[in-house]
């Protein structure tokens, strides 16, 4: 714009310094605006003003079009560096109490990896002010061999907020499940429900360390609950040592370890509250024979 300036003042300048010269010349006749416009100097003048202004449009315009281009071919580059990137941990903190865990966990590296470099580009939706009406639920940060790290904020609704694009908002379906599953929300501690109930309604679940899907993990925890299963008071004596598989159920903070064995189960919540479970044979192996 300032160009555009200068250039106009070089006309109206030219322009002066041409009627100046008309008026040395001895031109007795009055100009009307209409002779002036009229004059080769001026017809001149205003094509080269035209010219400058068209080239200044075009200019003006391909600069806007090639930073829409840039940023969305870096945001390309950055989510394929992502989806290419082999990352060994994650840390992933609750912004509402600044809680933390982290976890090197391969299975899970990989899922969320994967989510976050599928993540679509919301067009509808402002970058500033969605983050002034919204606040982050939890921050996440994905760390690979070198350290190098993707960071990103995560909203309600799976909405997702990258560090090093933090001029658009991202949808990545999925990624509110981590921290949903690791961190009790403000109602959950009140309301008692059974471990049975929590299986069924847990956000992430293992199976041998790799990571169920929601309808797996549903499947899993819907045959959990349909086997007949007698308490135990203690564990029982005869027990194998090793369990036959190890599955991990986390739902809204709270983290149950299930070991199965040939004829029972032991339940573990939080690392410290076992209980056992006996069962017939033959559900313990229709039940380890699930997901298919």
């Amino acid at each position: 714009m300032r160009r555009m300036h200068k250039y106009f003042k070089n006309f109206i300048t030219a322009f002066i310094l041409c009627l100046w010269v008309v008026g040395l010349c001895g031109c007795e006749k009055e100009l009307t605006e209409s002779d002036i416009k009229a004059t080769d100097v001026y017809q001149d003048l205003e094509t080269e003003y035209n010219k400058l202004q068209r080239k200044y449009d075009k200019l003006s315009g391909n600069q806007a079009d090639t930073s829409t281009e840039e940023t969305q071919v870096n945001a390309s580059q950055y989510l394929s560096k992502v989806k290419q990137s082999n990352y060994t941990k994650v840390r992933y903190s609750c912004n509402r109490n600044s809680r933390y865990e982290i976890t090197d966990n391969a299975s899970l590296c990989k899922w969320l990896k994967n989510q976050l470099a599928k993540a679509i580009p919301d067009t509808n939706k402002n970058a500033e002010e969605f983050q002034t009406e919204q606040t982050a639920l939890y921050s996440y940060t994905l760390y690979n061999e070198n350290n190098s790290i993707c960071q990103c904020q995560i909203y309600e609704g799976d909405y997702v907020i990258f560090s090093d694009i933090a001029d658009t908002v991202y949808y990545a379906a999925g990624t509110c499940r981590l921290g949903d599953a690791s961190f009790a929300g403000e109602n959950f501690p009140n309301i008692p429900r059974s471990f049975k109930l929590q299986f069924y309604e847990s956000q992430l679940a293992y199976k041998g360390g790799e990571l169920l899907s929601i309808a797996e993990t549903k499947l899993l925890a819907g045959k959990f609950a349909d086997m007949q299963l007698k308490k135990l008071a203690v564990k029982p004596a005869d027990v194998e040592a090793v369990a036959q598989e190890e599955y991990i159920f986390k739902c809204d903070g709270t983290t149950y370890v299930v070991e199965a064995y040939t004829s029972c189960f032991s339940v573990t919540k939080d690392g410290s509250q076992v209980e056992w479970y006996q069962a017939e044979p033959d559900e313990v192996r229709e039940f380890l024979e699930l997901p298919e």
